[in-house]
């Protein structure tokens, strides 16, 4: 049953002809995510000895090429243009974020555990559950966090949840669709791809605090052509942080 979150409007949902039947079962604790116990797939293997925001989990970052950095790379981010990434990998001081931005990145963290609550309720198929920075173990500078793992009875990684926010929910499809924002499909195949994991569903809240709530889903399978492609772009960007780059710092400049 979904959870009921005062003013939360969520879809009915049955069961939409875009799900498969659902094959696992779990119970939970009045919608909760847990800490996930899974620390490996058979691609990558999880930091858990790491907390956001320190030295150690700054360094592990600046070693590789992140989830939320990709999008930039390919040049799809609103947020940050390749360039001035580029300037902030060579040791330049990040740029402030736009008043905005900073409010929106704000807002998406008080409210990642609500969506991620109104997700379990609505996916009892899954165990919903928290987890922290992933290494690709073949190629080490793959790196990837999501927002929580969904997980079947035995443990086993089944998909990723990302969670988004956006007051007005432009760019964003129908809910029930994969029509997502160019920038949020790069992050989420960048994830997919780090983990090998076939599946991940993105969980939108649009509104904000005092006005108009409305919750959506999108359902995204891993596309390792797209993969192949961000990948590489990401190993020419590294080899342009290393090396001083061309000079537009664009990959293949």
């Amino acid at each position: 049953m979904p959870v009921n979150i005062p003013g939360l409007r969520a879809p009915t949902r049955e069961r939409q002809p875009h799900m498969p039947p659902a094959r696992h079962h779990t119970d939970h604790i009045d919608g909760n995510t847990r800490m996930a116990a899974v620390q490996h797939t058979p691609t990558a293997v999880l930091h858990s000895n790491l907390s956001p925001g320190s030295p150690q989990w700054h360094a592990v970052r600046r070693s590789g090429i992140a989830a939320s950095e990709i999008a930039a790379i390919l040049g799809l981010s609103p947020y940050e243009t390749c360039e001035a990434l580029l300037a902030r990998r060579r040791g330049a001081p990040a740029a402030p974020l736009p008043p905005r931005n900073a409010g929106l990145a704000a807002l998406g963290l008080r409210l990642e555990p609500e969506v991620a609550d109104l997700f379990a309720g609505l996916h009892p198929e899954f165990t919903v559950a928290a987890t922290g920075m992933w290494q690709n173990i073949r190629r080490h500078w793959q790196l990837a966090s999501p927002d929580r793992l969904l997980l079947s009875p035995a443990r086993r990684i089944l998909a990723l949840l990302e969670i988004e926010t956006d007051p007005t929910g432009e760019g964003w499809g129908p809910d029930g669709t994969a029509q997502i924002p160019p920038h949020c499909r790069a992050q989420v195949q960048w994830q997919m791809d780090t983990l090998s994991v076939p599946l991940a569903y993105v969980a939108l809240r649009i509104g904000d605090e005092e006005g108009r709530r409305e919750y959506r889903e999108y359902r995204i399978g891993h596309v390792p052509l797209e993969a192949a492609a961000a990948r590489a772009e990401a190993e020419a960007f590294l080899a342009l942080v290393r090396a001083g780059g061309g000079p537009d710092g664009r990959p293949g400049a």
